[in-house]
């Protein structure tokens, strides 16, 4: 009898190793798997739009040839500089204005619009149609032909 007792409470020890053994194993299999940290996830940026320059037709100072409007910004080109104008983030601030004037260069150089883009600009602008403004071509590229000895310049880009 003494070795059935010591047979049964062996048996009853083994029992509780196992079953101790598949509690804390079940534990790791039952539970939900840990989500693995996910990247934040980044909007896809909206297609950048090529920079479209009108000619000017009298919708801006005679000295402007070309001129190229976006958020918070318009950028005039004369026959020899660049002038942006560029908005300010506060209400009561006025806009600020850089002038990229090009030394020495050729004041007689020939511009043009280049790469002609589909759209056209109306100005409706008070109500007399002889002030309005009309079918204004736009070009993605503005050219100035020989504005020093021997070298183009050429404006372009996108809205970035």
């Amino acid at each position: 009898m003494r070795r059935s007792r010591e047979l049964n409470y062996r048996r009853r020890m083994k029992a509780q190793a196992i079953y101790l053994f598949l509690a804390v194993g079940g534990l790791g299999f039952g539970a939900t798997p840990p989500t693995p940290a996910s990247a934040p996830v980044q909007k896809p940026a909206p297609p950048s739009q090529p920079l479209s320059f009108e000619a000017n037709q009298g919708q801006t100072d005679l000295a402007v040839k070309f001129l190229s409007r976006g958020n918070g910004y318009a950028l005039f080109l004369t026959r020899d500089s660049a002038v942006f104008k560029l908005r300010s983030f506060q209400q009561s601030e006025s806009p600020a204005v850089v002038r990229m004037k090009l030394a020495g260069a050729n004041r007689d150089a020939k511009v043009s619009g280049a790469d002609a883009l589909p759209g056209i600009v109306n100005y409706f602008m008070g109500n007399d149609p002889n002030k309005w403004i009309n079918s204004v071509s736009t070009f993605g590229r503005v050219n100035y032909q020989q504005i020093y000895p021997g070298i183009d310049l050429v404006y372009y880009g996108t809205e970035r």
